[in-house]
């Protein structure tokens, strides 16, 4: 951890009232702000990404436009996200759970919260069983909702393996198995690996060791 001043492309500097973190997003990975308070995930390949606090609002630092998820914690869904950027303020559509606040934001921006009420949602319930495992990996989804259901299996580097679904699917219980075999059946190597479910609108991943 770092104390530090940070500086914008025209040489403004900003002193960090509290430590900032920096690491990396994507497969899998997640970046924790220093008060633990804010969680920032992606899917897909993975890249660096930075996060300070300055009277009350958090600053998210990365280059380009890949999209990232954001949680942050808040007792109660009286609050919705707030998203700045280059002046420019948005509310972002924000959905409760588990006593976090659930959204989305792309490029680089001030994240805060603001009066309003968020959407309360019900998260996916998902258990993977066995893991690790050897000859295939059976996962069980509780869809909260109908809707488009989407199961993808990506390697560590972010690198998509196989799709194992995408489809339309009702509300309830589902059961899907991975064979540890990539889009063309070929068996892929040991390690870990991320099963990325989107379900209704919500995403979960869950990591997998496979043991050949």
């Amino acid at each position: 951890r770092l104390r530090a001043l940070i500086a914008d492309e025209s040489g403004n500097l900003t002193k960090v009232d509290r430590t900032f973190r920096a690491g990396i997003v994507g497969s899998g990975r997640v970046l924790e702000s220093a008060d633990k308070a804010l969680r920032v995930l992606k899917g897909g390949t993975i890249m660096p990404l930075l996060i300070y606090q300055v009277k009350g609002s958090y600053r998210i630092e990365y280059a380009g436009e890949q999209e990232v998820e954001i949680a942050l914690v808040s007792s109660k869904a009286d609050r919705i996200l707030k998203f700045e950027r280059e002046g420019f303020q948005a509310a972002l559509p924000t959905i409760w759970s588990e006593g976090r606040l659930l959204g989305r934001v792309q490029g680089a921006g001030w994240l805060s919260t603001a009066k309003g009420v968020a959407q309360v949602g019900i998260p996916l319930q998902t258990r993977c069983f066995p893991n690790p495992f050897n000859a295939s990996v059976t996962v069980r989804l509780n869809m909260p909702d109908a809707g488009r259901l989407e199961v993808d299996v990506y390697d560590m580097l972010g690198r998509p393996v196989r799709k194992l679904l995408a489809e339309q699917r009702s509300a309830g219980p589902w059961y899907f198995d991975w064979n540890g075999r990539d889009q063309r059946g070929q068996a892929v190597a040991s390690g870990p690996y991320f099963i990325v479910i989107k379900a209704a609108g919500r995403r979960h991943s869950v990591r997998v060791m496979l043991l050949r």
